[in-house]
């Protein structure tokens, strides 16, 4: 069955004890080497397995529950324990392992055929998504009352993470639905985690195997390197891709490699064919200095890509798929110079299908890069993949649209009371979303009624301490603090303060959330000083549980920093925004809307503390930097554009800045740099179209 990754030549999956191997289920090969009594694919492939802590957990639930998942970072030996753990307990269980998500459902009567059977779904993120692992189809298999069906899969922390309840409380527009159908998949599983650094019991358990060289070799570098990580040669790895670019080294084989990892983390999990491959490595090889680099020949670079290192990993991974590849897993989260470049969304795009679209624009929406969503939702759309209608519409509604969001939302609810019942909870994540783009389009009266009478509904049939229940009751209040009704925003964010606190926890994101918006509407009610303590108070905890580079951290300092400024230590705030914007800076890049607005602040607050020229010299280096970097070539028109719509957070105003803030924005440039200056008479004139044509 070619839908599977390991099968008897006529067809019939393995029985667990007669896969000897475990790099055919995707497990890491380790550095070459041939011990003695070892067979020589054995000595090609894999050592001994070294016993981990998490063994006896995961063994105890393997038994107990049928739904297991094994969470680590890459390379920790997910893969191998979970292999060892199912082939010792389940000898007799027959493997069944999909390839891919396009084969996951054609494996349903597989499954079904035999009694007794494991479900293999290594990265686990290759199977969710649109047509892929779904609750009615994991409870179709664990319901099965004739058959006793395993399913084990795996997880990088990093796409676990995404469906953390931090993750959630940043949600927006579509990933709430596609986010709550993935996480509801997972949620069936019991999960165990797995870490990349070994602890000191595992390594003295590696000690006994340390006359395998491998392993000697690893434990030298297990206070920097997890052993499994070092037996795959990943930090080598890394390492030789990098050293690649050089001019005359392998500049060509490295731009393949780039092109396979972006194409993950585009949304792309499958093998992707080597004529695409090339066709995007051309591109980055332009992108990184072009002729310049002495590329090699594409014979050499496919060969040097593909060559393992030490006789275990290579960067570029073959397939069972004839000429098709895919980037070793531990390159994905690696941090990225350039981000995905615009040219592999639109390569992929080109080739996808309609469902595979559908999962390229969620990825796109999860790295905001909202105009490439919209382009893969509208494909999903045309191939009628379910739900893509509201997906296009909260992408819609991200790139600055959120009038046709609302309109297209306003027809899936119609549409949904004519077709009769449907899901309660998906049914309100819509309506969710409808106030949410109502809002963004300027109509906060109309958000704030609708998420009233949502909370209300939600509290009817879900329960009033239900989390999507107290999600909305958040949302009004915080439309209702952009509405201007501060004083009646406190006590609403006051009161479900008090049952997050006791159904939640003081812990939780979400009341963490709604603390930082007391304190914002405490400020603007005019109680500066309590909101100062507030937002001081919440910084301590959010530094202390979700430590200092999380975002929301970053958040709670701008807010703090604003109120300190307009508490009449403007010195202070200007000082406290400069550390900020540095910060954002690190972590961002210098073009990042966070980092602008810290910087247009520290500008803001220079001027009010009376430090009108070091205010001035800042925003004129503001200017000529944003200016060069977006390739305005000179227009003073498009900067103009840029700042009001990335400093002053976009139009009509809603969210932080009312409309005397647009305009004091121009008031401020003008004070400092003239009414002269071309980009101050470019803002001004902008500012002044909007504000007629509203």
């Amino acid at each position: 069955m070619q839908q599977l990754l390991a099968v008897h030549e006529h067809g019939k999956p393995y029985r667990l004890r007669e896969l000897i191997d475990p790099v055919s289920l995707r497990v890491h090969p380790a550095i070459t080497q041939r011990n003695a009594g070892e067979t020589a694919s054995q000595a090609r492939r894999t050592p001994a397995y070294v016993p981990r802590d998490a063994d006896e957990e995961l063994r105890r639930l393997l038994t107990q529950d049928r739904f297991v998942l094994v969470v680590g970072e890459s390379t920790a030996g997910k893969s191998r324990s979970a292999y060892e753990a199912v082939r010792a307990l389940y000898p007799d269980h027959y493997l069944i392992a999909p390839i891919d998500r396009k084969s996951l459902h054609a494996c349903m009567p597989v499954i079904l055929e035999h009694q007794r059977s494991v479900l293999w779904l290594d990265d686990l993120e290759r199977f969710l998504g649109t047509e892929g692992l779904t609750v009615s189809f994991i409870n179709r298999i664990l319901g099965a009352t004739k058959h006793r069906a395993i399913i084990v899969a795996t997880l990088r922390t990093s796409e676990h993470d995404r469906y953390s309840l931090r993750a959630e409380s940043e949600l927006v527009g579509n990933e709430r639905e596609s986010w709550y159908a993935a996480r509801d998949a997972i949620a069936l599983a019991t999960t165990v985690e797995l870490r990349r650094l070994w602890s000191r019991s595992e390594l003295q358990q590696a000690q006994m195997f340390a006359d395998d060289e491998r392993i000697h070799s690893a434990l030298r570098l297990a206070d920097r390197f997890g052993v499994a990580e070092i037996l795959a040669a990943a930090p080598e790895l890394v390492h030789d891709w990098s050293n690649a670019w050089r001019p005359g080294a392998h500049p060509r084989g490295a731009a393949l490699v780039a092109a396979a990892v972006d194409c993950r983390r585009a949304g792309v999990h499958e093998p992707v064919a080597y004529e695409l491959l090339s066709r995007l490595a051309e591109k980055y090889i332009e992108l990184r200095g072009g002729a310049l680099l002495r590329p090699e020949s594409e014979e050499d670079a496919l060969d040097w890509a593909t060559s393992l290192s030490n006789g275990a990993s290579s960067l570029l991974m073959p397939t069972s798929r004839s000429n098709q590849y895919i980037a070793f897993d531990y390159l994905i989260d690696l941090p990225s110079e350039f981000g995905v470049p615009d040219f592999v969304w639109h390569e992929l795009l080109a080739e996808a299908s309609s469902a595979e679209a559908f999962n390229i624009g969620e990825s796109a929406f999860y790295r905001f890069r909202y105009d490439i969503a919209v382009k893969a939702y509208r494909k999903a759309v045309e191939g009628q993949v379910p739900r893509s209608d509201v997906a296009l519409a909260s992408a819609i509604g991200e790139v600055g649209d959120p009038e046709t969001a609302v309109r297209m939302l306003g027809e899936v609810i119609a549409r949904w009371a004519k077709a009769g019942p449907v899901d309660a909870e998906a049914a309100f994540r819509v309506r969710h979303q409808y106030a949410y783009y109502s809002a963004c389009a300027g109509n906060l009266r109309d958000a704030v009624a609708m998420f009233r009478l949502l909370a209300d509904d939600q509290a009817r049939i879900l329960g009033p301490f239900h989390q999507d229940t107290l999600a909305s009751r958040h949302r009004h209040a915080f439309y209702t603090a952009e509405a201007g009704e501060n004083a009646e925003a406190v006590d609403l964010f006051s009161k479900l303060l008090q049952d997050q606190s006791e159904h939640l926890g003081p812990s939780h994101p979400d009341t963490f959330a709604t603390r930082h918006e007391l304190g914002y509407s405490l400020g603007r009610a005019g109680s500066v000083g309590r909101a100062v303590e507030t937002l001081t108070e919440l910084l301590a905890d959010r530094r202390r549980v979700f430590g200092n580079d999380d975002p929301r951290t970053y958040q709670t300092r701008h807010v703090l920093s604003r109120f300190v400024g307009w508490g009449g230590k403007p010195e202070i705030a200007a000082d406290m925004f400069g550390q900020l914007a540095d910060d954002w800076e690190l972590l961002l890049g210098s073009g990042h809307q966070h980092v602008l607005l810290a910087k247009y602040e520290q500008i803001y607050f220079l001027a009010q503390a009376g430090r009108t020229e070091e205010a001035a010299e800042l925003l004129s280096e503001f200017f000529s930097a944003r200016d060069r970097s977006q390739n305005f070539n000179g227009s003073p028109e498009r900067l103009a554009d840029d700042f009001l719509n990335n400093i002053v957070f976009g139009w009509p105003p809603h969210a932080r800045y009312p409309r005397q803030e647009f305009i004091g924005a121009a008031i401020i440039c003008a004070a400092l740099l003239g009414q002269e200056n071309r980009y101050v008479g470019a803002i001004d004139t902008r500012l002044r179209q909007r504000l007629t044509a509203s």
